[in-house]
């Protein structure tokens, strides 16, 4: 999606592509947004992968899912905030580039520094959706205990 062109100020398009996730007939910040929630879910993730976080980006099922000194060292060792003027050569995410512009800069530090959370961020899905066995037990006795004491009103 980066090697699109400058996502910083939108790449505008003639007809529908693959980028466009939003279907505005561009490419920006919001198509980067979706496509963060959209492959996360895809890969099981309750919550959208974080901008900052360049580690595993290549990988199905990252196992850093962190935003932490690995990602601000990267981001510190590819600054460069001018850029090259060409956007479709990189720098791109795994380079620090979160943001899409063409530059990994401050706007990019500032991705780290606001989602920096070394312990790990979000959750699968599936453990989102899944009840703990005591939860489900205690859940079932209150139900119990509600029909036990409707029935005894009836009866009274």
């Amino acid at each position: 999606m980066l090697a699109q062109g400058d996502l910083g100020n939108g790449v505008s398009l003639a007809a529908a592509d693959q980028h466009d996730l939003d279907g505005d007939l561009d490419i920006d910040h919001a198509d980067i947004g979706l496509w963060l929630q959209q492959s996360a879910a895809f890969n099981g993730y309750g919550s959208a992968f974080l901008r900052g976080d360049s580690d595993g980006v290549s990988s199905i099922w990252p196992t850093d899912r962190d935003v932490d000194q690995d990602d601000l060292d990267l981001l510190t060792g590819q600054f460069d905030p001018i850029g090259d003027g060409d956007p479709t050569n990189g720098p791109f995410w795994e380079q620090g580039n979160f943001n899409g512009d063409d530059e990994v800069d401050i706007t990019d530090f500032n991705s780290v520094a606001v989602n920096f959370a070394p312990s790990g961020y979000g959750s699968l899905a599936l453990a989102t959706t899944i009840p703990e066995p005591t939860g489900l037990i205690l859940a079932l006795a209150g139900v119990l205990g509600l029909m036990a004491g409707a029935r005894r009103f009836v009866h009274a």
